[in-house]
């Protein structure tokens, strides 16, 4: 009937052209059509394909996407440098693939690459509830079938694809999770743990298959008691088979719900954007792992946020922060005043500030920094400070980043004061700023590295003890 005369109309460049596109979890479907003047529209072409193994694990939002890319590409001789309607039922993507507007930052590259296409084609998307979308609806309900596949060993094969929890992989979570050496943090284990997360394993399932209506609390009367008292009514909404209470979706959901067109599933793994959500579970050892060089909360959060999410993150990180004994213990006095500032350097590398550290783990440590990047170079001096084997470090630092204009100094022995090492900077071209006696805060470029350099060691040195060498490159 669909391929018959009686329902298909023949191509018309002068009719406006509509296509529709829907896809459920076993295929997809489309439908292009014109649409005349009186109203009516008439179909040219029905396409329908059943999807693969691996795009049934495509959430519901990248389904649809999918079903638009696929039908324009089938349609490509029909709309390509022709304005036409673009029709999906999913709402989100009427926003996220809008003509006139720029994709999102968090949507996943799928959806990048995508939008890239939909570029090439002049259209108006707009959206059509499911209700009445059944052109295309019935075509991604009833694909081909595909060949049978052989059953998988596993025992709950059905359910357990990375997303649903079962008993069998209930036990071998537990039990390594919870073993003495802790396994490595990679996707399998994330998966692993977010199917026996409460939470994320009914987000992936609406991530997966669409999510729920959320509920809207509705005040009544009470059934028992005074009969002027109101109270909200808790009953749980339930929209295609999936149950939400109004408080849980509260607590739980909303940070979730509010991301729902930025989330995605990959490997099993719930990802908003780019970042892997991390199971509850999972939480401390992966702060554990983030202040494990006891970075501050600012370095562990911009470490965090290229990688990870979780509802509170920033918050977590903080009380991490604060809480760490060893942190604590080399905290630096406030400042008692604002020193006059240096002028900027035009370029890196343009004006140094050396300094020593020490005598600090058995060795004394030249500390240089750079002016304008406040890139640190830190050299072991072991205990020869002389001006010989000063030169000996500069000369190879200058080798790898060129010779700098500017070098800024205190009035030690080895430095300002050295006639050899005067000469040398001289020779090169190097200009010596001496810094005021007694005022080693006009050096405070390398006396505040010299301090973050040596509070940086003990803390480590304090979680594991072990070869300083190692620690300095970490």
């Amino acid at each position: 009937m669909l391929t018959s005369e009686r329902v298909l109309a023949f191509y018309d460049p002068s009719v406006p052209l509509k296509v529709d596109c829907d896809a459920s979890s076993v295929g997809l479907g489309g439908v292009i059509s014109h649409k005349y003047s009186d109203g009516t529209e008439k179909p040219i072409e029905f396409v329908s394909r059943t999807l693969t193994d691996a795009e049934r694990r495509y959430s519901q939002l990248d389904r649809e996407a999918l079903a638009i890319i696929w039908s324009l590409k089938k349609f490509h001789k029909y709309v390509y440098a022709v304005h036409f309607q673009l029709v999906t039922d999913n709402k989100p993507l009427q926003y996220i693939l809008h003509q006139n507007k720029g994709i999102p930052e968090m949507v996943i590259s799928r959806l990048q690459r995508w939008a890239l296409i939909l570029a090439n084609y002049d259209y108006t998307i707009s959206y059509r509830p499911t209700g009445k979308h059944a052109n295309a609806d019935v075509c991604s309900r009833f694909p081909l079938k595909i060949k049978d596949t052989p059953a998988s060993t596993h025992p709950d094969s059905l359910v357990c694809d990375g997303v649903y929890e079962c008993e069998t992989c209930k036990d071998e979570i537990y039990t390594v999770f919870v073993g003495e050496d802790k396994p490595l943090l990679n996707s399998a284990l994330i998966s692993k743990m977010s199917r026996t997360d409460p939470i994320l394993a009914k987000v992936i399932m609406f991530t997966l298959e669409g999510w729920p209506k959320r509920p809207n609390s509705v005040k009544k009367k009470a059934v028992s008691g005074d009969s002027s008292e109101e109270k909200e009514d808790k009953r749980p909404k339930v929209v295609k088979n999936k149950t939400i209470s109004g408080d849980s979706f509260e607590a739980a959901f909303k940070p979730y719900y509010e991301k729902q067109t930025e989330l995605s599933v990959d490997k099993g793994c719930l990802m908003w954007g780019g970042r892997v959500i991390i199971p509850t579970k999972m939480r401390p050892d992966v702060l554990e792992l983030l202040h494990s060089t006891h970075m501050g909360s600012s370095a562990m959060k911009n470490m965090a946020r290229r990688y990870m999410w979780w509802p509170l993150m920033d918050t977590e990180i903080e009380k991490v922060s604060k809480t760490c004994k060893s942190c604590q213990s080399v905290q630096p006095l406030p400042k008692k005043a604002l020193p006059h500032p240096w002028d900027v350097p035009d370029q890196p590398w343009q004006r140094l500030h050396l300094d020593f550290a020490g005598p600090f783990q058995g060795s004394m440590w030249l500390i240089v920094v750079c002016a304008y990047s406040k890139w640190l170079e830190v050299k072991d001096m072991k205990q020869n400070t002389t001006a010989a084997n000063l030169i000996k470090k500069l000369r190879e630092l200058f080798a790898c980043f060129g010779l700098p204009k500017v070098c800024v100094m205190d009035n030690g022995p080895q430095l300002s004061r050295s006639t050899e090492f005067v000469t040398f900077l001289s020779n090169n071209g190097i200009k010596c700023v001496p810094i005021p006696s007694y005022h080693p805060s006009s050096n405070g470029q390398a006396e505040n590295q010299v301090l973050q350099f040596k509070r940086a060691i003990k803390k480590m040195i304090a979680d594991h003890p072990g070869d300083i060498t190692t620690k300095l490159s970490q």
